[in-house]
Order: structure tokens, then C-alpha cells, then sequence
């Protein structure tokens, strides 16, 4: 709510944010600063990994709804809100997600921020256990032994190296 409505409180030159056009003309004419933009990428694609390996738990369906109908719009949102905030007052560079929010909310979104960032960080190590269970049974790795903690669905696992350590 809070991009919402410090991205409607700037209106031209808004929906240029999402044309591919435009990033590309950025990349080509800064470049240095192109370089640095598209490492905020490897957030999404690392956000994408932990997609995959939620995917085994919730089903293909419902990761398909929740991200076309919850997450990408808030995504946008997000972006487009913290962009506008920063061309209001370019001052705001330094962080824009929690300067969205007003004084009294800050410390809420903080500890939000915060436990979002462990349930991502935990889906991320469980897709990483995941891919590399996948990849030594296709043969890509050397042979690994996978405990299963959680023996019923196999969701929580360990891998160790061949040697057992």
C-alpha cells in the first residue's frame, strides 16, 4: 500500500519502468552501473531456486497462483513505489523499501523483513539439498548419502560426501 501510493503520486513517465527498452538502453549507455543493477538479479533468480524447491511441497497449481496473483504484482508495486519515492527526493537512495513506510510502521516491517529473509534463506538451503540429491542421482555429482529427517514426506534432508564426514 505504501508503493501504491508513492507511485501514484508520480504519473509521467511511470509505465516507462516496465518497458524492456528502456533497460536495455541503461545496460548499453551505463554500462558500470548496468553491471551492478543486474547483481540485484541474482536475488530473483536465487528467489526462483527456492520457488523450485517449494514447488515439491505445495504443488505446481497453487506456486502458479500465488505468484501470478500475490507475488509479482506486489513485486511491481514494490519496485515502482521505492522508484517513484527516490524521484521525489533522490536522498531516499539509501533505502527506499523501509523509507515507504511511515515512522510509526518502520520497526514492524523491519522484524517482517527479517522473517522473511529466514524462511527465504531456509528455502533456499533445502532447494540446494534438493538440486544436489537430484544431480548425484543423474550422475552429475559423486555418489552422496542423503539422510531424510523428516521421514514421511522427505522434506528436511542432510547430504553428506561419500566419506561420511
Amino acid at each position: 500500500m505504501c508503493s501504491a501510493w508513492s507511485a501514484s503520486s508520480i504519473t509521467r513517465g511511470f509505465s516507462k519502468a516496465l518497458s524492456p527498452t528502456y533497460a536495455l538502453d541503461f545496460l548499453v549507455n551505463h554500462f558500470g552501473h548496468g553491471v551492478l543493477a543486474l547483481a540485484a538479479v541474482v536475488l530473483a533468480v536465487t528467489g526462483a531456486e527456492a520457488l523450485y524447491a517449494d514447488m515439491g511441497h505445495f504443488g505446481r497449481r497453487s506456486i502458479t497462483r500465488g505468484w501470478l496473483l500475490l507475488v509479482f504484482p506486489a513485486c511491481v508495486l514494490s519496485y515502482l513505489g521505492q522508484g517513484a519515492l527516490i524521484l521525489q527526493d533522490p536522498s531516499n537512495i539509501g533505502s527506499p523499501f523501509f523509507l515507504l513506510v511511515p515512522g510509526w510502521g518502520r520497526l514492524p516491517m523491519v522484524l517482517l523483513a527479517t522473517a522473511a529473509t529466514v524462511i527465504a534463506s531456509q528455502a533456499v538451503i533445502t532447494g540446494a539439498y534438493s538440486v544436489t540429491a537430484q544431480a548425484a542421482q543423474l550422475g552429475y555429482l559423486p555418489r552422496l548419502r542423503v539422510a531424510h529427517t523428516s521421514r514421511p514426506s522427505g522434506a528436511r534432508s542432510t547430504c553428506r560426501g561419500s566419506t561420511g564426514c
